[in-house]
């Protein structure tokens, strides 16, 4: 006979990727990143490729900045921000691929959900034909 888990959560894929971010932040927060930085310009324009995958995540972005600023004083400054386009490149799509078959079922779950449904039930049209557009610029 199956016993059922008192503590299930509606939404834990959502649940672990807050506690990620919490762990995250405190990671960047406490801890020296002077590691990170010698390595990251001990393999080159490599370097100026994972600093650009580090832009693509929120949470890492400030000290991939400060990675490029370090860089850009060995690099061509040309090359070392095409190379951190294309790791960005890269950083997004892996963020996105991630999300979109981890938290598909989830995601589709929540758009049913009555707040939701009120929430693009008070739209206006206008704003909801246009709203992946203006999300996608901020």
């Amino acid at each position: 006979m199956k016993t059922k888990n008192k503590f299930k959560f509606k939404y834990p894929r959502f649940l672990n990727l807050i506690l990620i971010y919490i762990l995250v932040y405190i990671i960047f927060t406490k801890t020296n990143i002077f590691p990170i930085e010698t390595f990251l310009s001990k393999i080159g324009y490599f370097g100026s490729f994972f600093s650009g995958i580090f832009y693509a995540y929120g949470f890492t972005a400030g000290p991939a900045t400060a990675f490029f600023a370090l860089l850009a004083k060995e690099q061509n400054i040309l090359l070392c921000g095409l190379l951190g386009g294309l790791g960005s490149l890269v950083g997004d799509a892996l963020i996105f691929r991630f999300i979109r078959t981890s938290f598909g079922k989830e995601i589709k779950y929540l758009s049913n959900e009555k707040i939701i449904l009120a929430f693009v039930k008070i739209l206006p049209r206008w704003l909801k034909k246009h709203l992946a557009i203006i999300i996608g610029m901020i």
